[in-house]
């Protein structure tokens, strides 16, 4: 029987509970320096001709150390890009991802070792129960909720905390 579109896309649920500690206050270490929790709107086409709001959340983390990347994809998991380089004489970069629920289980694990993105972690955890508490079906309030707490991680991401 053939596979349903959907299912063909999905990717194995990671397991963060294999981590050690350390590795886990580790990870947490390199998302806080240098990753991004990102919560995304697409608008996809419906039968009917309308369009349709859909969400997704997604972590990464950039490099140019190969050797982190590598360690992320075997002590976790998700997926590793190149990342273009911007000039000529810079390294190259690397970004580590992880999508949907996978992002979710990093954000739930990580959470407590993290100092500088817990409020954007925390919004990011709100976010996903509003989203699972209705799935694609939403009002008008629950969108502009969505969209409210998508800028709200935004601004988070601009914040300067000054000594």
């Amino acid at each position: 029987m053939p596979a349903k579109s959907h299912e063909r896309y999905a990717r194995p649920l990671i397991d963060m509970s294999c981590l050690s500690i350390a590795d886990t206050a580790y990870v947490c270490g390199l998302f806080d320096g240098e990753g991004t929790v990102g919560v995304y709107e697409t608008k996809n086409k419906t039968k009917n001709g309308g369009r349709r709001s859909a969400w997704h959340y997604e972590v990464q983390i950039a490099n140019t150390d190969i050797r982190i990347m590598k360690w992320l994809l075997d002590k976790i998991g998700g997926r590793m890009a190149l990342k273009s380089k911007g000039k000529e004489h810079w390294s190259q970069g690397y970004v580590w991802r992880l999508t949907g629920e996978n992002a979710v289980k990093f954000f739930i694990a990580i959470r407590p070792y993290s100092i500088i993105k817990k409020e954007q972690i925390d919004v990011a955890l709100e976010f996903r129960t509003l989203c699972k508490a209705r799935g694609n079906l939403q009002t008008e309030y629950e969108l502009a909720k969505k969209r409210e707490m998508a800028g709200e991680i935004k601004l988070l991401k601009r914040v300067n905390y000054a000594i």
